[in-house]
């Protein structure tokens, strides 16, 4: 019997746009609901993190530093597999360098379940972002006969990989009002059993295509757009430009329009709020899929915004952003305005409520070139305090992680700060022991990921100990005192952007397995 969903927490959560991870769900109990056994089981993720079992360090070392070389390569490549000549051709020209792979089928999902029963209990669960058009727009499972995905996947099984994450697109599954079809994430799911591995599954309810990394084209279901035609006010919208408004960004939904009935509920059934449609699709996944939660789905991650990111879209590829111009601000929707000015009013400033800054200039701006950001700008003075409403914006995302058990997911674990230009003033790593410092007071466990999609062979096996393989050559050590960053607790888990067929190639495959060797044997 499932428990009464709870509606106070549900509404929380998705105003804060948390990002929620379903950890160790129990099927017979509701995913709206905080109890999943004693374990501790709804984990929200934003993009930052920690965890309770080994450490994910945001330090970097030499390229030459390369570790071992892993136990079980000698399990992967059998040129001689191939079942026919047409199959050995075709993974050749797919694969350069690989014909086949040895294991398959429940021999794989038996030699990843003894992996799993090795692993040592400290070791970071390590996951693998699928293909963002895994399935993609129309709801096809675009890999079902694709030879290189289905090696992919016993490749990462029998490397110690723990599971899979993968995108769980809006416009795929919700194709009308109430209307959904889980076909195709159907079919993914029954191969990822059957590689042995696990599911953290992400609920995106952002469009996919004109960001950095974006190699599909996903959009908002299109009845969301038509929404969108008749009040485009629903979504995020920069400055006024000299022609007229600013541009709409159709990448998420403005938060300000969150409890507005602006979508439509199906055929005579009115209208609904984002919130309640991002709820009614939460149900039907938690309904579709109750067998395999907390069995084969182990995660469940709500996305929260741009990316699936707790963020504005501030920085936009298709609006002519480039690293590392400051962004513009996206408060220029009618329902934004309003709620600056009525904050102003509040404030007891009303002048202060008709537009956001006029001196914080546009998308490839430096901060040195504005009046707002600039050192001494208008950021730092009363007005830039009540705009910016707070200093520290990681605070109120982790009290509410505190106060429901929830975890957080941080980005840009790879990153260190010798890559970026000087000028850019760029401090990942500092951003990273911020986080990581501020979670562990809160006592909030904390997960990573990579902010960009890498795969580089022959730039060294792990960009940190304990971290991702190195993005791309660039290499320092952390400036974090002796000692900080051993002492705050564990990450509770590390997801790789992106799973391709290059991880068959064997400078990748080589680059991998000593990342997973370090990942699973080296303590930090």
């Amino acid at each position: 019997m499932r428990a009464a969903p709870s509606l106070a927490l549900e509404k929380e959560l998705l105003n804060r746009r948390a990002r929620v991870h379903v950890q160790r769900a129990n099927s017979n109990i509701g995913m709206h609901q905080q109890h999943y056994g004693p374990a501790g089981a709804w984990a929200a993720s934003s993009n930052q993190g920690t965890n309770k079992g080994s450490v994910l360090q945001a330090t970097c070392v030499p390229q030459n530093d390369t570790g071992g070389d892993g136990m079980l390569s000698h399990l992967y490549y059998n040129q001689a597999d191939a079942k026919s000549n047409s199959d050995r051709s075709r993974n050749a020209a797919e694969c350069p360098g690989i014909n086949s792979f040895s294991a398959k089928g429940s021999q794989t999902q038996s030699l990843a379940q003894s992996l799993a029963e090795m692993r040592p209990a400290e070791a970071i669960p390590v996951y693998v972002m699928l293909p963002l058009d895994t399935v993609n727009a129309d709801g096809v499972f675009r890999y079902a006969y694709i030879p290189w995905f289905a090696q992919a996947l016993q490749v990462l099984a029998l490397s110690g990989v723990h599971g899979v994450a993968v995108d769980v697109w809006w416009c795929a599954v919700e194709r009308a009002p109430r209307q959904y079809s889980w076909t195709g994430y159907r079919q993914l799911f029954e191969m990822v059993r059957g590689a042995g591995l696990k599911l953290q599954v992400v609920l995106s309810f952002h469009a996919c295509g004109g960001n950095v990394g974006d190699l599909a084209q996903v959009p908002l279901p299109s009845w969301v757009l038509e929404a969108g035609q008749q009040d485009p006010d629903i979504f995020f919208t920069d400055r006024p430009r000299e022609c007229g408004l600013g541009r709409r960004n159709k990448e998420y939904l403005s938060i300000w329009a969150d409890d507005a009935p602006v979508l439509p509920a199906g055929p005579g059934a009115g209208s609904r709020s984002p919130l309640q449609a991002y709820g009614e699709f939460m149900a039907a996944f938690r309904d579709a899929f109750a067998g395999q939660l907390g069995s084969l789905v182990e995660e469940v991650v709500v996305g929260a915004g741009p990316c699936g990111e707790l963020r504005y879209p501030s920085y936009v590829e298709a609006n002519g952003w480039r690293f590392p111009g400051v962004g513009e601000f996206q408060c220029y929707d009618r329902r934004a305005l309003a709620s600056l000015a009525a904050a102003a009013a509040a404030a007891g400033r009303p002048e202060w409520g008709y537009a956001g800054p006029h001196d914080s200039g546009g998308y490839n701006s430096s901060p040195g070139d504005t009046g707002f950001f600039a050192p001494g700008g208008s950021w730092d003075t009363e007005y830039g305090s009540f705009f910016l409403n707070c200093r520290d914006g990681y605070s109120p995302i982790l009290q509410l992680c505190e106060k429901h058990a929830v975890n957080l997911t941080l980005t840009c674990v790879e990153m260190c700060d010798a890559q970026h230009p000087s000028y850019a003033l760029c401090g990942p790593e500092g951003l990273l022991r911020q986080i990581r410092a501020m979670a562990a007071k809160q006592q909030v466990t904390l997960s990573g990921e990579n902010a960009l999609p890498i795969f580089t062979p022959g730039a060294g096996a792990a960009s940190s100990s304990r971290g991702s393989p190195s993005p791309g050559g660039g290499s320092s050590s952390s400036s974090a005192a002796p000692g900080e960053v051993q002492l705050l607790p564990a990450m509770r888990a590390f997801t790789f952007l992106r799973l391709g067929p290059e991880i068959l190639q064997p400078d990748c495959h080589a680059n991998w397995m000593r990342f997973m060797h370090r990942m699973l044997n080296e303590r930090a």
